[in-house]
C-alpha cells in the first residue's frame, strides 16, 4: 500500500477553533520513494483570530494570511479533499498526526461540508511516527540520534530530532518541509528497526489493532510520555467500546487480580480509581503499538503467571462486568458551538446528498440548497460559507445577523469563558511577547497588533450601531 506522509500550519493549537492555514502532503510507495506531492495555502476565515504565538513558530506574518489573492479555508479545503481522495486507498502517516493535525483535518473537512473522517474509512489507515520515534528504542536503541533539553530528556520535536540526525531541516515548521523531516526519519526506521516499522503498520488498520487485543490473552502495549520516558505494559483485554466511546479497557497484568475477589463495589470502585490504578485504555482506531506477547517474562514475572492471571479474569465474567460498570468514561458537556458538535453524530443520506449539491452549485444557487439541510448543524455552516463566500446571496436580514455573529465570535461576546482565542486574548499575548523584547518577531508583532486594533474597533463598532 502507498502512504500519504501530510503535515499542517494553522493558527494555533485548539482543536476545536482553530483554522490550518498550511497543507502540504507527499504521496509515496511501499519503499517511501515519491510518487506525487501537493501544497496548498489559505487566508484568514473572517471569525478566527490567529494566535501570535503561532505565527512566531511558523514564521507568518499578517499580511500574508489575509493575503486576498490566496485561497479561502473553503476553497484550500475542497482541493485537500480532492488531491488526497485521489491517492486513496492508503496509509496516512505524519509527525503527531493523530493527536494534533489529524482532528484539525476532521474539524476542517466537517466546517466545509465534506465527510470528516477521510483518513481511517474506506479502506484507508493511519499511523503516527512521533510515536514511532519515541517507542523505537524498545527494538533497538541506536536506531535514533536523540537530541537533549536541560534537564537530559529526549527531544522529540522535529526541528532539533530531524537536524540530531542529519537531515538539513533549514525550514523548520513549513508544511512541506516536515513532510519531508517526516519521510527522512521513517527511512531510517525502516531500515534500521524493521520490527518497529511492521508493528507500526500492522496496527495503522483498526481491525488487525482489534486482533492484536482480543487474540492475545497477553499482550504489551508501548507508550511514551515526557515525565516517565518509554512505558510498556503487559495486558489483558476486559472490555470494549468503553462508554460508547471507542475504548477497548484493558488490565495490567503486572497487578495480581485474585486481589478483586471479595470487594464490594464500594470497595473496588476506590482500588480501581487509585493512582496506580492497573486499569489501561486502548483506542484502536488511533494506530496503538500493541503486540502479542507470550512466553517471555515481564518485569521479573514469569509468562505462565501473567498467563494464569489473564485466565483467572477470563474465568469470572462477573468480576470483568462489574470491572467495565464502575469504570468512568470520557463525558462532554453539550456545546452551543457548532465546532464542538462534530461529535454528535454522522450526517444523514439525505443531508449528504444535499452538501454534494452544494459544492456542485454556484455560489448564487447555495442559499436555496442550504436550507434544505435537515441537521442545524449543517445548515449553521453552510451559511456560514455562503456569507463568506457570496454574502448578497443572503437576505439582508440573515447578511446582517451574519455580520453579529462573527463580531461576537470575535469579540467572546456571549460568552462567560470563551472557548476560542478572542481579539483582546489575542492582543494581551502579543503584548506581552513584546514587553519579553523578542526583536526577531517586532516587526510580525506590530503589524499584528495593528490589525488585531482594527479588527477590534470594528467589531465593536457593529455590535454597538446594532
Amino acid at each position: 500500500m502507498s502512504f500519504v506522509f501530510y503535515d499542517t500550519e494553522t493558527t494555533g493549537k485548539n482543536k476545536f477553533f482553530d483554522q490550518i492555514l498550511q497543507f502540504g502532503a507527499i504521496l509515496t510507495d511501499d519503499d517511501l520513494n515519491e510518487i506525487d506531492r501537493f501544497e496548498i495555502r489559505c487566508r484568514l476565515d473572517e471569525h478566527t483570530v490567529p494566535s501570535a504565538g503561532a505565527l512566531r513558530v511558523t514564521g507568518m506574518t499578517i499580511e500574508r494570511i489575509t493575503d486576498p489573492a490566496l485561497p479561502s479555508h473553503y476553497e484550500m479545503i475542497c482541493q485537500v479533499r480532492d488531491r488526497i481522495a485521489a491517492w486513496c486507498p492508503t496509509t496516512f502517516v505524519g509527525w503527531n498526526t493523530i493527536g494534533y493535525d489529524e482532528p484539525l483535518l476532521q474539524q476542517a473537512f466537517y466546517r466545509c461540508l465534506h465527510p470528516p473522517y477521510l483518513t481511517n474509512t474506506n479502506g484507508n489507515q493511519r499511523a503516527d511516527i512521533l510515536k514511532l520515534a519515541q517507542c523505537v528504542e524498545a527494538f533497538a536503541s541506536d536506531v535514533l540520534t536523540l537530541p537533549r533539553d536541560e534537564k537530559g530528556k529526549p527531544v522529540y520535536g522535529l526541528a532539533q530530532l530531524a537536524p540530531a540526525n542529519g537531515f538539513p531541516h533549514l525550514n523548520a515548521h513549513d508544511a512541506m518541509a516536515d513532510v519531508e523531516a517526516t519521510i527522512f526519519i521513517c527511512r531510517k526506521i525502516k531500515e534500521k528497526a524493521p520490527a518497529a516499522w511492521e508493528q507500526l503498520l500492522h496496527c495503522a488498520s483498526k481491525s488487525r489493532a482489534l486482533a492484536v487485543i482480543h487474540d492475545n490473552p497477553v499482550y504489551v502495549a508501548r507508550s511514551y510520555s515526557y515525565q516517565g520516558g518509554l512505558k510498556e505494559h503487559v495486558l489483558t483485554t476486559l472490555g470494549n467500546q468503553l462508554n460508547g466511546m471507542g475504548a477497548v479497557l484493558a488490565y495490567d497484568l503486572t497487578v495480581d487480580p485474585s486481589q478483586l475477589v471479595g470487594l464490594d463495589d464500594e470497595q473496588l470502585g476506590v482500588w480501581l480509581r487509585r493512582k496506580t490504578s492497573p486499569l489501561r485504555t486502548i483506542k484502536p482506531n488511533k494506530a496503538p503499538l500493541v503486540a502479542g506477547w507470550a512466553g517471555q517474562p515481564f518485569d521479573g514475572i514469569a509468562y505462565a503467571t501473567l498467563a494464569e492471571r489473564a485466565a483467572f479474569l477470563a474465568s469470572r465474567p462477573d468480576l470483568v462486568a462489574r470491572i467495565i460498570a464502575l469504570t468512568p468514561g470520557k463525558t462532554y458537556d453539550p456545546s452551543d458551538h457548532v465546532e464542538e458538535q462534530i461529535y454528535n453524530g454522522f450526517a444523514s443520506p439525505s443531508d449528504n446528498a444535499a452538501m454534494l449539491r452544494f459544492h456542485a452549485a454556484p455560489w448564487c444557487d447555495r442559499f436555496a440548497i442550504a436550507v434544505q439541510i435537515q441537521d442545524a448543524r449543517f445548515r449553521a455552516l453552510a451559511m456560514r460559507l455562503i456569507y463568506s463566500h457570496c454574502p448578497e446571496s443572503l437576505p439582508s436580514e440573515m447578511r446582517t445577523e451574519r455580520a453579529r455573529l462573527v463580531a461576537m465570535r470575535l469579540l467572546g461576546h456571549g460568552c462567560e469563558k470563551a472557548p476560542f482565542l478572542t481579539l483582546a486574548a489575542a492582543d494581551e499575548e502579543a503584548a506581552k511577547m513584546q514587553a519579553e523584547g523578542e526583536a526577531a518577531h517586532a516587526d510580525m508583532l506590530r503589524s499584528y497588533r495593528e490589525y488585531v486594533a482594527q479588527k477590534l474597533q470594528q467589531a465593536s463598532a457593529l455590535l454597538a450601531g446594532s
